[in-house]
């Protein structure tokens, strides 16, 4: 009976001896973390100041070189080429003849035009003398006047459309197209050639609604031609046009080359360069940011620890990103230490050696 009694005490206890010896254990395990925890030193940071300082953001735009001079020569009379020596690449001088059609016809009604034209003064003087003497009436005097005026101007066109045959450079250029060839019959608009002047080249590009904002007439921009190797050009917004595509919502930009640029071609691609005015900007290095599901954030030094605050980028330039919203001028981000950072950890503040 005795031996029972013990064997089930022993039973009994048993657990409880154990259970407080595991609550020993864990016990001394959370006073040993604790004291860890009280031993670990802060997270060791670098930090930069908020402040605003002015800057200037660098844009880019592609656009194509274009001529602003290109006059594309039509036949204002029919008939035959006579004279047309003139071929692609050609430069030709203001005032030269650049193609002429044979003016044989025309020049026999000119003839013709100029005696009728003789004879009807010669019929208003001998009206006058009649009138004079009393012989020749009012009306006949008046319709020798009309007479006389109407082969005048015949006289006057012949003389127009002749010099229509002789089709002159309007512009010191180059012969970009030739239509036609010499003893072809042309009739009254037909497209003979196209001249362009080469040093009225410049750029069209298309600018957006935002970028319209950021540029006036003459602001200065600088121009690279792919084709032209890495250099850039020196150039002005010479014309804003005021309406924008609605598909696009783009601005057609004329953009003036500062001074002639030669081996340049119309056609060729082009890159435009240009800053906005520099205004006030919070700017953080681009590591600084963290990227979270749905936001980004920043750690801000707060009573010795790390702060996680929501903020709002903008632009990008160089290695720094704009902040928009979420920060305010004297603040402590923190740029470097990220590494093991949690909101709410204590940290220190190193110095960036």
């Amino acid at each position: 009976m005795m031996r029972r009694q013990a064997r089930s005490f022993c039973l009994t206890i048993a657990p409880i001896i154990a259970a407080a010896l595991l609550s020993a254990c864990n016990q001394q395990a959370e006073d040993t973390e604790s004291a860890q925890k009280k031993k670990r030193p802060p997270h060791p940071v670098i930090v930069q100041t908020v402040a605003a300082e002015p800057v200037a953001i660098d844009y880019s735009r592609t656009g194509t070189v274009t001529l602003r001079n290109k006059a594309r020569i039509h036949a204002q009379e029919e008939g035959r080429v006579t004279h047309f020596p003139w071929f692609e690449g050609d430069r030709v001088k203001q005032g030269i003849t650049l193609l002429r059609l044979d003016d044989t016809l025309l020049k026999a009604e000119l003839k013709k035009a100029q005696a009728d034209a003789n004879q009807a003064m010669l019929d208003l003087k001998r009206i006058n003398n009649l009138i004079s003497k009393k012989v020749a009436s009012r009306e006949q005097l008046t319709s020798s006047r009309t007479r006389l005026s109407i082969t005048q101007a015949e006289v006057e066109i012949l003389k127009a459309r002749l010099a229509w045959m002789d089709i002159k450079a309007p512009f010191d250029g180059v012969v970009s197209t030739r239509l036609v060839e010499a003893e072809d019959f042309v009739s009254k608009k037909t497209h003979l050639l196209t001249l362009i002047d080469p040093a009225s080249l410049y750029v069209e590009a298309n600018f957006s609604e935002l970028l319209l904002g950021q540029v006036r007439q003459g602001t200065a921009v600088k121009v690279r031609i792919d084709a032209a190797g890495n250099k850039t050009f020196p150039a002005i917004i010479r014309r804003i046009h005021p309406v924008l595509d609605p598909a696009t919502r783009q601005a057609v930009v004329e953009i003036d080359f500062k001074q002639a640029i030669p081996r340049i071609h119309a056609g060729q691609f082009a890159r435009v360069h240009f800053s906005s005015v520099a205004e006030p900007r919070i700017m953080l290095p681009f590591n600084a940011v963290q990227q979270g599901r749905n936001n980004q954030f920043v750690y801000v030094l707060q009573d010795d620890k790390a702060k996680k605050v929501d903020v709002t980028s903008g632009i990008k330039k160089g290695d720094r990103i704009e902040i928009i919203e979420g920060l305010t001028p004297g603040q402590q981000v923190i740029t470097q230490g990220f590494l093991g950072l949690s909101d709410g950890k204590k940290v220190v503040v190193k110095t960036n050696s």
